[in-house]
C-alpha cells in the first residue's frame, strides 16, 4: 500500500498509519487509480468512495477484511 501512495502521489517516502491520501496531494483521478490498482493487486473490490474516507491504516484494514472474507460463487 505505502508503495502504491509513493508512486501515485510522487513521494518519496514519509507516510504514516495516519496519513490522508488527499492532504499528500491526491485528487480524485489518483484515488480511482488507487482503488484499481488495490482491487488488481491484492484480488479485492474496492471503491473509490471507499478508499476516500480512510486514511491509509484503515484502508490497509478494509483491504485486509476483504481478504479474509469468502467470495460468493
Amino acid at each position: 500500500m505505502v508503495g502504491a501512495w509513493c508512486e501515485l502521489l510522487r513521494l518519496p517516502g514519509g507516510l504514516t498509519d495516519h496519513s490522508d491520501f488527499f492532504a499528500r496531494g491526491g485528487d480524485s483521478l489518483l484515488i480511482t487509480r488507487l482503488a484499481r490498482r488495490i482491487s488488481r493487486e491484492f484480488e479485492v473490490e474496492v471503491t473509490a468512495p471507499e478508499l476516500s474516507r480512510r486514511n491509509l491504516g484503515d484502508q490497509v484494514t478494509l483491504i485486509r477484511s476483504r481478504r479474509t472474507t469468502p467470495r460468493a460463487a
